[in-house]
């Protein structure tokens, strides 16, 4: 038992490990892609449905916490021995280490150290010579960026549900984003927008504790809204549309939810209880403007009693179009969103991750290029000096002058 213990805690602990898991899935991944063109897509599903990936993904960010708590310890160890405070021994807090038989002269390092450019702090018989500025709080930063960036990922993989609902201008919102009122839907042209050329923006009056406020939602990034990420997917209209036919004893009217963005695409509207269904589509107008963006709305629509076309034409909105006795009427439209409401508690983490590699790598590169962290500590104990160096960068050049102060150092 104590032997299995051990050889999990070097699992937990090892460099190696996710590297190692991550090659795994890389493998997963390109068997699946044989067999499926969604490759990833059939990945997260398996991942989410075989315990032994699940178990292995819940293994990168354990091992990625051990490791970012092994490398805080050993940069306060470090930190500790170049003060003049050790805590245990300093076997792998440093990239080497030299060891010279009788006593030493580290009294004419300090002023030599000083010259070459190195900060000297020098206690009982040990002089410490540090130059530049640490990476460490950047590479830490990086480490915990690693570690929310999976740890995301399995609670998204494990722990996300959707649910896609219509939002319609002038309704509640749907129950699942809570309480609430859709104010207004609007597609707006951004003629020097980055990627896209057209933004999407709805309007929500949501109630608080001062009587109410408006919230704005757009394509990217996703707002959260009682909870759930507020993903718009496809426009829509809701239009009114009243129906009468020779046959029929009355009029049928009702609101219909029909996804016809963009222009030209089409939808169907199937009158309850009748053989009629009614396919729409967004006519264009003539010089092609889109009629999300200017608000008027011109509406092709075919009838069908079962699969025999009866009737079509074009039909403002506010108009009708009357053919062979049959009428079909729109008094007024509304636009609707078609959302996804996701609930997924691993998002937050990803976007931490991602603002935490923004602000990590370009700083610890920065510092590696300008002012890299160099280190030595010599120790005089008993009959030997023993000396320590590290460099983070311009490792040759510090190299040499460790050597030469250990020259320096050196019994006669």
């Amino acid at each position: 038992m104590k032997r299995l213990l051990v050889v999990l805690s070097r699992v937990v602990t090892g460099r190696r490990t996710t590297p190692v898991i991550l090659g795994l899935f890389l493998l997963v991944y390109i068997g699946v892609a044989f067999f499926t063109e969604e490759a990833l897509v059939t990945l997260m599903m398996l991942t989410r449905r075989v315990p032994l990936l699940l178990a292995l993904l819940a293994m990168i960010p354990l091992n990625l916490a051990a490791r970012l708590v092994g490398d805080l310890r050993l940069e306060l160890r470090r930190g500790r021995a170049l003060a003049g405070h050790p805590s245990g021994p300093l076997d792998g807090l440093f990239d080497e280490e030299v060891r010279l038989a009788g006593e030493g002269r580290l009294a004419e390092l300090e002023a030599w150290l000083a010259g070459a450019g190195y900060r000297v702090k020098r206690g009982e018989e040990r002089i410490a010579a540090v130059r530049g500025i640490s990476a460490a709080p950047w590479r830490l930063l990086f480490r915990f960026g690693q570690f929310c960036l999976f740890l995301g990922i399995l609670l998204s993989l494990t722990t996300r549900a959707v649910v896609r609902e219509a939002v319609i201008e002038g309704e509640p919102l749907p129950a699942v984003a809570g309480a609430g009122q859709v104010q207004g839907i609007r597609l707006a042209a951004e003629p020097g927008g980055l990627i896209l050329n057209k933004s999407l923006t709805v309007t929500v009056a949501v109630p608080s504790a001062g009587g109410g406020r408006l919230r704005s939602f757009g394509l990217y990034p996703p707002g959260l809204l009682n909870g759930a990420f507020f993903y718009p997917r496809y426009l829509g209209l809701a239009p009114l549309v009243q129906f009468h036919a020779p046959d029929l004893a009355g009029e049928a009217g009702s609101y219909y939810l029909l996804m016809l963005y963009p222009p030209g695409r089409e939808d169907s509207a199937t009158i309850p209880g009748t053989p009629y269904r009614i396919v729409f589509s967004l006519a264009t107008s003539p010089g092609d403007e889109d009629p999300f963006l200017s608000g008027k709305y011109v509406l092709n629509a075919k009838l069908f009693r079962g699969e025999e076309p009866v009737a079509e034409g074009r039909l403002p909105v506010g108009g009708a179009l009357e053919r062979n006795g049959f009428r079909v009427a729109v008094p007024e439209v509304r636009q609707l969103v078609q959302t996804d409401f996701i609930r997924d508690s691993g998002v937050l983490l990803i976007w931490l991750a991602a603002a935490l590699f923004a602000a990590a790598v370009p700083l610890a590169l920065l510092i590696l290029l300008l002012a890299p962290r160099r280190e030595m500590l010599f120790r005089a104990s008993g009959q030997e000096v023993i000396g320590y160096s590290r460099a983070e960068g311009r490792v040759r050049r510090h190299n040499g002058v460790f050597h030469e102060a250990l020259d320096l150092s050196a019994p006669h």
